[in-house]
This record gives structure tokens, sequence and C-alpha cells, in this order.
């Protein structure tokens, strides 16, 4: 599977596009970004987009889901997160930019120990709920996307609206008892490994 990472300022997300190179079905997780480098990488590996993967419902995660929806592709949240989608108030687009911004519904409502194919590949879904209700993370072979959940050497706020300490320190304890070092892609941020958290601490706050 190639993961190819799109970074877009201010809030620096962190976007990433997964390509199976056998069956050239792709997925985005996250969109806050309609850089042209991710229709110039799907182009250059003749991919078309399957999935909208989105590991919670805040604005500088979704904000282009409409527009990459567009291209065909099925739009994928936990049902926790779902109304995020079409509530300005609670996806923090009132909060951060005073806009009344809403999205369509999505297509597929995700639920923890859920697959999604991929080509050849199963992406299983990860509930981890904290930073909101409806946060996942998406595991597959040895990666990792742990959207505002786990972060390098951090994890995600709880002091926002459908946060809690207490799921959180539950999500975090669940990902400290995995047993693979699966390398880590955060919504925001570089990359880490699930070991390197688990040494320092960062999974058992």
């Amino acid at each position: 599977m190639i993961i190819k990472t799109f970074i877009e300022p201010p809030i620096d997300n962190n976007n990433y596009l997964l390509i199976d190179e056998q069956s050239k079905e792709a997925a985005l997780v996250d969109c806050s970004a309609v850089d042209s480098k991710i229709n110039d990488a799907l182009s250059e590996a003749g991919a078309e987009l399957k999935y909208i993967l989105l590991t919670h419902g805040h604005f500088d995660h979704i904000l282009f889901v409409d527009e990459w929806r567009a291209l065909g592709a099925k739009v994928c949240i936990h049902e926790r997160d779902a109304e995020f989608l079409g509530d300005p108030a609670k996806s923090l687009y009132l909060q951060f930019f005073a806009r009344d911004t809403r999205h369509l519904p999505p297509d597929i409502l995700l639920h923890d120990g859920d697959k999604l194919t991929l080509g050849a590949e199963k992406i299983t879904v990860m509930s981890t709920p904290g930073h909101t209700g409806g946060s996942v993370c998406y595991l597959f072979g040895n990666s990792m996307l742990s959207g505002d959940t786990l972060f390098f050497g951090s994890f995600g706020r709880t002091d926002l609206y459908g946060s809690s300490d207490d799921e959180m320190k539950r999500s975090l304890k669940k990902l400290s008892a995995i047993q693979r070092n699966y390398t880590v892609y955060p919504g925001h941020g570089g990359t880490t490994t699930l070991d390197r958290e688990k040494k320092y601490g960062h999974l058992h706050e």
C-alpha cells in the first residue's frame, strides 16, 4: 500500500492518500485540502478514489469532503460523529470561523471493528473516542492512521464538544494494549510508533 502525506496549512492537517498498487483503488484519510498534488498522485498511479475515510468530524478534517465526494468516493465516518457533517456548532466551524458550513450526510456509518476493503487490503476501524465521541483509528498492515487521538509525544485535546477525558483515557489504554509496533500517522505533526509512545508514557496518561 502506498501512503502519501499532504499537509494543509494553517493548522497543518495531515491528509493521507492510500493507494493499493494492484487494484488501483485509493482512499483519502481526512480532507482539509483540495490540493492539486493529490489529484496528480491519483493520476500518476492510475487510481480511482473509493473512500473518504474521516478520523472524526471536526472542521479541519472534513473541510472539502463534498468536493472529494464528487469524484464518486464514499464518505465514511463513525456513527457518533455523523451529525458533525451537518452541524457547524459540533464541527466547530462556528466556534473557530463563525461560519455556518454544512456538508452532506455520510455514505457509510462506521462502527468499531468494521473492515473496509481497498484492493486486497483490509482496513480495520478501531473506535477511539475521547477527542470526539466518534474518533477512530484506521489500521492495516503495520500502519495506523490515528487522527487526533494520538500524536507524536501527545494525544488529542478533550475540552471541545463531544470530548471526554474518561473516554480518552480508555482509548489510550486500548491502544497501549496492542502488541504490534504500528507506524502511527497522526492528524497533525510527524509520524511516530506505538512502541515509542508506550516507552515515553503517552499511552498511559
